[in-house]
């Protein structure tokens, strides 16, 4: 996903969050991209690639 400049009152400006090419330009067809702003996240989409990210490491023994 990146930001994008789209036109805004005669003139391009960015926009405040991320997005990816198809959903921009469903509304802005006239959108830029802006380099340098690719942002990517990875959505575990099983439980098995859920549960490491929210276990803990083990407690040490004392």
């Amino acid at each position: 996903m990146y930001r994008w400049k789209t036109l805004w009152l005669g003139k391009l400006s960015p926009t405040r969050y991320h997005t990816t090419e198809e959903e921009i330009r469903k509304t802005h067809p006239e959108a830029v991209r802006i380099e340098g702003t690719l942002v990517v996240r990875m959505v575990p989409e099983t439980d098995n690639e859920r549960t490491p990210l929210h276990s803990s490491p083990p407690m040490p023994n004392k």
